[in-house]
């Protein structure tokens, strides 16, 4: 194998990983009856394959990471092992049936932070170092399980 085309090869398979590490917490309202969420429940509510929490009749408001960032390529992947462009694809089809409001991304972790403890009905998820009292983790995803 030509040395060039073998380098070019680990680099663009690096470049296509997620650039960091880092831990994942799945946040709620502190009030929410919900105590822990498996990661099919959050998968299901972010996809908009159910719109209540699991067990409740309360329907969830979801927060998203901005669309391109990072933390949510690392999200999805820990979830289900699914890229962004599967993901954004996906989100466009519900879209564009009807049957199906996507999550609101928001501009960082801190600002679905406030959004999720300013809402009773409210999920985010954030990096795990920035959870703090005023939101209740519900799922912690760790980077490090994760099988690039």
């Amino acid at each position: 194998m030509n040395y060039r085309l073998f380098i070019y090869i680990i680099i663009v398979n690096l470049i296509s990983l997620p650039s960091f590490a880092t831990d994942i917490a799945v946040i709620v309202h502190p009030s929410n009856p919900i105590s822990q969420m498996t990661i099919r429940e959050v998968f299901d509510l972010y996809l908009g394959r159910t719109n209540t929490f699991a067990g409740t009749n309360i329907i969830a408001k979801i927060y998203d990471q901005p669309v391109n960032s990072k933390l949510r390529e690392l999200f999805f992947y820990l979830l289900n092992g699914t890229n962004l462009r599967q993901v954004n694809t996906y989100l466009a089809i519900m879209r564009f049936s009807g049957d199906f409001i996507p999550p609101k991304n928001l501009e960082n972790s801190q600002a679905i932070i406030d959004a999720v403890s300013n809402n009773t009905k409210g999920i985010g998820y954030i990096e795990l170092t920035e959870a703090n009292q005023t939101v209740k983790i519900v799922l912690t995803l760790l980077e490090s399980a994760a099988k690039y």
